[in-house]
């Protein structure tokens, strides 16, 4: 079925794609100090256009993103300049084209560097946006999502870079000279987390695109683990780049850019076919009660998690969820042990919201046991939302809103609920089988603690989430982005399966 194989995570490559949505851009002040780095001299007193396509591993062209950059002489930063962002992005998941717009600005004075910005994301009738505003320590603002509005403020200190993720390129990347390395702080507004950043420059290269020739300097951006090389002109301008991923950015034309604004969504790309498993050994079926797996490709710090159902041995991974359910009475004391984040609230998860805490407690009436009221949101949210490609980021009320999604918008609004209803729980991102695809494609599911860890997968209607689960990461949306560490990197070979 269709909604079977579109229930991969597309939202690893909007993540990727954030890169452009976010405007990734920085501040000076701390990091970016005038003896480090700062603005190209042509952002203060020169329009500049700039364009990229965006590529598939197999080099499909999907997308493309528009900058353009304006001083602004007048304003109420001082000396500044205004960068206006457009990206579209078009491709398909099977037959089913989707379609994910991007567009927004940033401001940036000589002051402080990055002074506010405001993006929004627009895939079919879902919207969501995002605005803030930086005053050297903090930035605050706003997220728009579901036709709601939640505000929020994240302590950032005085270095603070916009940014999309681990190991994806800035778009303002600073034009260093070979050999010369700087560190920076780095701001993601998907995790509402900071990291570091190392960019480092190599090398001068020129770039042959087309029949044109561009000097530039080649560099790497290493965040999260992930490195991401780029080339970059001395006027800053982003002119190629490769994502760890496998994702490719490189210059186009106006006229290409321009040519790609007015098209309508096509069948250029299936990055959900692209990044497939397909696995050596035995061919595994959907609802296997036990899985034997060996994982490579990866190191050892990004190995998958253990717990109940999976278990590390020499072999390999050895899968096999729970068949019966004794339910523990969540009291304070079994509580003290449960990472306090699996009941926590975010501005895509908001567990307190009225319209959250309602809708689960109708669902779960008078029940008390932990397990019964997971199973009723489990049914209800399997029942009510409608299996569909989704190309935005997931928000709990947002899928309230438009009752439809893929695996995330699945995860995301189950997760709000019964934390609404003190249930424990976390977002599993990981492998699951598809006989459609005759490989392991990226999957999101639940897990719910009931007296111990329990997957569900409410988007395949899996009350106990079978043993073709291979979980990789477990969490909250924050850990979304290690995804990347996975993608066109490890391997799966089934030892056995029943």
């Amino acid at each position: 079925m269709l909604w079977k194989t579109a229930r991969r995570v597309v939202s690893i490559f909007i993540i990727a794609f954030w890169v452009a949505m976010m405007v990734i851009l920085l501040v000076r002040e701390g990091f970016f100090s005038k003896t480090t780095y700062t603005f190209a001299q042509q952002r203060w007193d020169t329009p500049i256009d700039w364009q990229m396509g965006i590529f598939t591993p197999d080099d499909n062209k999907v997308g493309f993103i528009q900058i353009h950059t304006q001083p602004e002489l007048v304003s109420p930063y001082g000396p500044a300049f205004k960068l206006d962002l457009f990206t579209k992005l078009d491709t398909v998941v099977f037959s089913t084209p989707v379609s994910l717009i991007v567009q927004g600005f940033a401001w940036f004075s000589q002051r402080n560097g990055l002074e506010n910005f405001n993006i929004s994301l627009r895939s079919g009738d879902t919207r969501f946006s995002i605005s803030g505003d930086y005053d050297g320590k903090s930035i605050s603002g706003k997220v728009l999502t579901g036709k709601e509005s939640i505000p929020y403020n994240i302590p950032v200190g005085r270095n603070a870079l916009l940014t999309g993720g681990p190991g994806l390129p800035l778009l303002d990347t600073p034009a260093l000279q070979p050999g010369e390395s700087i560190s920076l702080n780095v701001f993601d507004p998907l995790s509402m987390s900071t990291q570091k950043a190392v960019i480092t420059s190599h090398s001068k290269e020129v770039l042959i695109l087309g029949e044109e020739k561009i000097e530039t300097y080649k560099m790497t951006i290493t965040l999260g683990g992930l490195t991401t090389t780029v080339w970059v002109t001395p006027t800053q301008e982003i002119v190629q780049a490769e994502l760890p991923i496998g994702i490719k950015l490189r210059k186009i034309s106006l006229a290409e850019a321009l040519a790609s604004r007015g098209e309508e969504s096509q069948s250029q790309g299936n990055l959900i076919a692209s990044t497939a498993i397909k696995p050596r050994g035995k061919t595994p079926f959907r609802g296997a009660k036990q899985m034997w797996v060996k994982i490579d490709g990866i190191p050892e710090s990004a190995m998958p998690p253990v717990g109940l159902y999976q278990t590390r041995t020499a072999e390999g991974y050895f899968i096999s969820p729970p068949t019966n359910i004794k339910s523990t009475l969540l009291t304070e004391r079994v509580l003290r042990n449960i990472p306090p984040q699996s009941l926590s609230s975010s501005p895509l998860i908001p567990v307190e919201h009225p319209k959250i805490k309602q809708l689960a407690e109708e669902i779960v009436g008078d029940e008390t046991d932990p397990w019964v009221k997971s199973k009723k949101i489990f049914d209800w949210v399997y029942k009510n939302i409608k299996k569909q490609p989704s190309f935005n980021l997931p928000s709990a009320l947002a899928v309230l809103e438009s009752r439809y999604g893929d695996c995330n918008e699945h995860a995301v609004l189950f997760t709000a609920l019964a934390r609404a209803v003190g249930i424990p729980t976390q977002i599993c991102i990981g492998l699951v089988w598809s006989g459609e695809l005759e490989a392991f494609g990226y999957h999101a599911w639940v897990e719910v603690f009931c007296g111990d860890w329990i997957p569900m997968d409410p988007t395949l209607g899996q009350e106990i989430a079978d043993a073709t689960h291979i979980k990789l990461i477990e969490g909250n949306i924050e850990q979304w982005t290690r995804l990347a560490l996975y993608i066109n990197q490890v391997q799966v070979e089934v030892i056995s399966i029943e």
